[in-house]
């Protein structure tokens, strides 16, 4: 006998793909939403560090320059 969540997959893929004509972009952009919602935090974490990360880099490239041009 299949498992329950065999039948849960099942479900999910009607939900994905209709059986009468393609999913709409509506649809489409709905459901890309809902998968992706868990993540998006994660995301914005990412790249708070991401651009913090960078500015310290740029602060060290900057001292360089500084130091390169005096010693000219």
């Amino acid at each position: 006998m299949p498992s329950p969540t065999l039948f849960h997959e099942e479900r999910e893929m009607r939900t994905w793909f209709p059986p009468h004509g393609d999913i709409t972009q509506k649809g489409y952009e709905k459901k890309r939403g809902k998968l992706l919602a868990p993540y998006i935090p994660q995301i914005q974490d990412c790249l708070s560090d991401l651009e913090a990360r960078t500015d310290r880099i740029r602060m060290r490239t900057d001292v360089i320059c500084i130091a390169e041009q005096k010693s000219s």
